[in-house]
């Protein structure tokens, strides 16, 4: 696990006591089989993404010289079926985020851009020191809040967060090649936006606590902790690696009443 720096190392918790999301609209893009209707606007640039062994792949060619080079790969309402546009808030979503590796070279900037209309938008710059962090040839997963509350965690040159919101029409990633003059190629796969994972079911009984989570993020590692009071502190019980959407756990005997939530840190490494 990557140390915390900054920027987009956050780290993100679901509290089993809040309200659970409505699960509508929500999607995960795994290009499967074809780019499934997302496209490139080439900035100052001749590459393009292109539909490669289940990914989306951009390659920028060698340079005689560095010249900064930016490119887009755009879902509007032709990507994925048209899910990634339209209401968030009404259809419970709360994150956003993609599965990015870097082939050989790291890449000068990746943003996240969410636009209205072609008139407002919103972006996280993902920040050259955490970049500088990232390790070649490693996938890594981006998750990022997308909520009503978290209007912070986005810029919003705008002041346009909450209407954004309201009325997507496009979620774009941006990927600029660094100052070298080698071959770059970088790729995403697994863009999603989702809500909070939340409890299904909690059953006690002898032998412990069983609880059923649902609206989990295959291949994301979560961190189960517990307190059980205002004035304790949380402990961890438990890790696990989703494998689908949904987990069940199972708190051993004696565990009782208490507070439970699952925790994992952006960007993180998948398995």
């Amino acid at each position: 696990m990557m140390p915390r720096r900054g920027g987009w190392l956050a780290a993100w918790t679901f509290l089993l006591a809040m309200q659970s999301g409505i699960a509508a609209n929500v999607s995960r893009e795994t290009f499967d089989g074809s780019l499934n209707g997302w496209t490139t606007t080439i900035g100052a640039t001749s590459s393009s993404w292109q539909y490669d062994a289940g990914t989306a792949r951009a390659v920028f060619s060698f340079q005689p010289f560095p010249v900064n080079e930016t490119i887009e790969l755009r879902g509007e309402s032709g990507a994925a079926g048209g899910d990634f546009s339209g209401n968030y808030p009404a259809a419970g979503i709360d994150i956003i985020g993609f599965d990015f590796l870097a082939e050989s070279v790291r890449p000068s900037d990746v943003i996240l851009e969410v636009e209205r209309d072609g008139t407002n938008v919103i972006h996280v710059p993902f920040n050259t020191n955490s970049l500088a962090a990232l390790t070649t040839g490693v996938w890594y997963r981006l998750t990022q809040p997308i909520s009503l509350d978290d209007r912070d965690a986005w810029t919003d040159l705008d002041n346009a967060y909450s209407t954004i919101l309201s009325n997507v029409t496009r979620v774009s990633i941006l990927v600029g090649r660094n100052a070298t003059t080698a071959p770059h190629a970088f790729r995403v796969d697994n863009i999603f936006i989702a809500p909070l994972p939340h409890a299904d079911l909690i059953a006690t009984g002898p032998a412990g606590v069983n609880q059923q989570w649902s609206q989990l993020q295959s291949g994301t590692l979560y961190r189960v902790e517990r307190y059980v009071s205002a004035s304790a502190t949380w402990s961890q019980i438990g890790v696990l690696t989703a494998t689908g959407t949904t987990e069940a756990i199972s708190v051993g005997a004696g565990a009782g009443d208490g507070w439970y939530r699952f925790r994992f840190e952006s960007p993180q490494i998948l398995p």
